[in-house]
């Protein structure tokens, strides 16, 4: 079992100024319950590397990396990403940066991991990437200004994504998730001003059992999501003023659903988009005023659109 632990407090005892503290950690052979915690208070960077991650018969292998302070930027790579899910099982990423201008780019390969974040403060930066089958992504950011950019690639995962933009001088969170299989989730739940959330999901063939799940809760936000495959299901809600959806399924997505519901509200717009539908539905709920919605079917059977709109 191999263990590291830095903290640059203890690194910087005996000074009077802890400012600028680097950690770069590179652990071979990270496996059968390896692990690396560092743990960070200041303008700190920290570059974590678990090269030849395997599987470890449910002992994880694990990376956390606490960081406290303004201008903190953390890079952790754990596993292979691109080996298909042959390589790393049960692993363990955890990044926890608290303060402003803070960035997160994480990297993990394998099968049945988790990737957590959690962003603290003003105009966060966060980009993770997953490869590799059943693993689980969540993320947390909060106040204004964050940014979050998420690729997974294989099939089964999931990826859960809340961002917060009230507060003093909030702006607006952006989150773009990218998953390349089947059988995937993603739930992205954004709280503030000015959020947008785009949102690609691809089908392999004509499979597909893709979920995506948007909730914006306040107002401007934009939420664009396009998903291939058949079984699929599209649920967005829209509570504030001035959003925008986009929902669009394409390629044999029969027994799919697109559900659109924009409340509490004006200047709200809706389009939704199903092509090669088979026993498919999209419905469309608008409270407000000056709402419009655009809905499209092609080369439909046994499918059913229902449009609701209540206000002027």
């Amino acid at each position: 079992m191999k263990k590291v632990v830095l903290s640059a407090m203890a690194l910087a005892m005996g000074s009077f100024v802890m400012a600028q503290n680097n950690s770069t950690v590179e652990q071979t052979d990270a496996h059968l319950g390896s692990s690396v915690e560092v743990i960070q208070d200041g303008a700190n960077e920290s570059t974590v590397n678990q090269n030849n991650v395997t599987s470890h018969n449910g002992v994880s292998t694990s990376t956390v990396v606490d960081q406290l302070g303004n201008g903190n930027n953390s890079d952790v790579l754990q596993g292979d990403v691109w080996s298909n899910g042959s390589t790393g099982s049960g692993l363990s990423l955890d990044v926890t940066q608290r303060g402003a201008n803070n960035e997160s780019t994480l990297k993990q390969g394998g099968t049945a991991n988790e990737s957590t974040a959690r962003q603290v403060g003003s105009i966060n930066e966060s980009t993770i990437t997953q490869g590799g089958y059943q693993n689980d992504i969540n993320l947390s950011q909060t106040n204004r200004g964050n940014q979050s950019t998420i690729f997974q690639n294989w099939s089964s995962n999931e990826v859960f994504v809340t961002q917060s933009g009230f507060g003093p001088g909030s702006g607006g969170n952006i989150s773009t998730i990218s998953q390349t299989a089947p059988r995937s989730f993603i739930d992205v739940d954004q709280v503030g001003n000015e959020n947008n959330s785009d949102i690609i999901q691809t089908g392999d063939g004509l499979h597909g059992d893709l979920t995506s799940i948007v909730n914006q809760y306040g107002e401007e936000n934009t939420s664009d999501i396009d998903q291939t495959g058949s079984e699929n299901t599209i649920d967005v809600l829209q509570n504030g003023n001035n959003n925008s959806s986009i929902a669009s399924q394409d390629f044999d997505t029969m027994q799919s659903t697109i559900t659109v519901s924009q409340t509490l509200g004006a200047n709200n717009e809706s389009i939704a988009h199903q092509v090669g539908t088979n026993g498919t539905s999209i419905m469309v709920i608008q409270t407000g005023n000056g709402n419009m919605s655009d809905v499209l079917q092609t080369t439909s059977s046994d499918s059913s659109i229902m449009v609701n709109q209540n206000g002027n």
